[in-house]
């Protein structure tokens, strides 16, 4: 049937079919089942579906220029969500953007989809926050499809188990693994394997079973010591056992054990994720706390894997947040070029306090600017991600409150943030314009900080710079020298770049300093500070000071909600 290979087990607990009529675990087929290998037919196992992997060609002129390919099973718990093991959601053990995963369901022969198969967009992808790759503990993932799964006799959701009991030690897998040609087949292909407990893998010869199997028993072993086993490209498939009269997720295979010349030792025993045991994590992926403070889905996400230095990435298109400040004088020229901000929320921009001031008469703020890019150019043209030519325009807002931090500049230097209410919300249409994500709390906080926005003296496009934290005491020295106090510790940031030589001009104020980081199976962009001052940078030890926005969260969340 199915060898095994060495990443396999993971399963995550199913809700009941919430479509009306319907419930879990219903399959028209009542054809007998077998020990050992053999070809299914349609409607025996409506619940199993393939996942298939992008991969992306490096030739910009084909704007669709991903191809998609079985890469492993997963198991339909609900009308919008499919269980799979967490490392079938990376390539080469580089994570994968849910825009290249899809899930076939229907589907019996890879070859042949047949009228009863259906392809769903996959619109996000939740692993297991303490998934390993080194050991696969945690090796499951929840798949979160764009649109409704429609269900039919071909296509039915399985209960999850509502106990760890169940009848028999025997449970049914199936896939479309390496079989005996050792390539995949293309008919999918069930077996049964016996669950064995947990020291009978651990006095294996092998010294994998050591490592793999976890001490808290959310994964366990099964197999039949004869040539009936799951292979490579059975991961992420389901063991499916019986319970109160029906078929339940009992498991999900997960890893194998290989040989040294990589073949599945079809004699040994396999992994499989013990799904009773993530019940509750399946619950609440499937119901997840907003990553945003500010409670808004899908703020600042990054297509691009969490390996890809963020110095590689484009600039168009990928800072949608950035907000230009647009200020008058009294001959009513326009000026974009003093102070800049983030859009944090559909009404609300994030900026520093002391662009906001009123103590100029010279300069008086009037609206801000949303999804610019070249301050020169309206529209104006780009590449995205997938290197198609993108046209965009910019959007101009009017402002209706500014709200300063109530203790800016008191003592000096100190609390420099202001929030700032737009008149309307932006146009939500508009790919260039997106909110960026706040942290519910610093414990998001990353290191690998980098600073994006225009710089002083007529630049058009927005620059970049990775930055590092300096120390805080000779920050503050430094500034000393100067007779300069700067604030609590807390409060700011001191950084410093590589390109600090080479670059003498400073970002515009409110400029962001930010991170990526990985929230519930997400690549998105986090705030971390706005960039306040800092001297002339070229022959200077003067490092640039941010406002640690951190620090300000409770107030910036009670203060949107005040003014709502």
């Amino acid at each position: 049937m199915l060898k095994e290979v060495i990443f396999c087990v993971l399963v995550v607990n199913v809700l009941l079919a919430e479509a009306k009529d319907l419930t879990c675990s219903q399959r028209s087929s009542q054809m007998p089942m077998i020990a050992g290998g053999r070809s299914v037919n349609e409607k025996d196992w409506p619940w199993h579906v393939a996942v298939l992997q992008g991969t992306s060609t490096e030739n910009k002129r084909i704007q669709n220029c991903t191809q998609f390919s079985y890469g492993c099973g997963g198991t339909l718990i609900g009308p919008k969500y499919v269980l799979t093991a967490a490392h079938c959601t990376y390539s080469k053990r580089i994570i994968l953007p849910a825009r290249r995963v899809k899930i076939q369901v229907g589907l019996i022969n890879l070859e042949n989809p047949g009228r009863h198969s259906t392809t769903y967009l996959v619109a996000s992808i939740i692993r297991h926050e303490e998934y390993d790759k080194t050991n696969f503990h945690n090796d499951i993932a929840l798949l979160r499809t764009r649109d409704n799964i429609i269900y039919s006799d071909y296509v039915q959701p399985i209960c999850l188990p509502s106990s760890n009991s169940y009848q028999g030690r025997f449970g049914k897998v199936v896939g479309w693994g390496v079989g005996d040609s050792d390539r995949y087949n293309p008919i999918l292909q069930e077996a049964e394997l016996e669950v064995v407990k947990t020291m009978y893998c651990l006095f294996e010869p092998d010294p994998v079973y050591k490592y793999i199997l976890t001490k808290n028993e959310s994964n366990f072993c099964a197999g039949n010591k004869n040539e009936t086993n799951v292979c490579s490209g059975d991961s992420g498939g389901g063991m499916y056992s019986w319970q109160d009269g029906r078929y339940v997720l009992r498991g999900m295979t997960s890893l194998g054990s290989l040989g040294q010349d990589h073949q599945c030792k079809m004699k040994d025993y396999s992994v499989f994720v013990d799904i009773y045991s993530f019940i509750n994590w399946i619950e609440s992926a499937k119901s997840p706390r907003s990553t945003n403070l500010l409670n808004i889905d899908g703020c600042s996400p990054d297509n691009h894997d969490l390996e890809i230095s963020e110095s590689l990435k484009p600039i168009f298109l990928q800072y949608s947040w950035l907000v230009t400040l647009d200020f008058t004088t009294p001959d009513n020229e326009t000026s974009k070029s003093i102070c800049s901000g983030v859009l944090i929320h559909e009404v609300f921009v994030l900026t520093v306090a002391h662009c906001l001031c009123n103590s100029s008469d010279w300069y008086k703020l009037t609206s801000v600017t949303l999804g610019d890019f070249n301050v020169n150019l309206d529209p104006e043209n780009g590449e995205d991600a997938g290197s198609k030519i993108v046209t965009i325009r910019k959007s101009v807002v009017a402002i209706e409150k500014i709200i300063q931090h109530p203790e800016y500049n008191n003592p000096k230097y100190s609390n420099d943030i202001a929030l700032i209410k737009l008149q309307r919300d932006h146009p939500c249409e508009m790919v260039n314009i997106n909110p960026i994500c706040l942290p519910h709390a610093r414990t998001h906080l990353s290191n690998d900080l980098f600073a994006v926005g225009w710089k002083r003296v007529n630049t058009t496009t927005p620059e970049r710079e990775i930055v590092q934290i300096e120390d805080i005491k000779a920050c503050v020295e430094a500034y000393k020298s100067i007779d300069m106090s700067l604030p609590s510790k807390d409060s700011i940031l001191c950084t410093n770049s590589e390109s600090r030589a080479n670059n003498c001009l400073n970002f515009v104020a409110g400029s962001p300093l930010q991170y990526v980081k990985n929230v519930d199976g997400h690549n998105r962009y986090f705030l971390r500070g706005l960039y306040t001052f800092g001297s002339a940078r070229c022959n200077s030890n003067l490092t640039d000071v941010f406002v640690d926005v951190n620090y300000y969260l409770q107030w910036i969340k009670q203060t949107v909600e005040e003014n709502i």
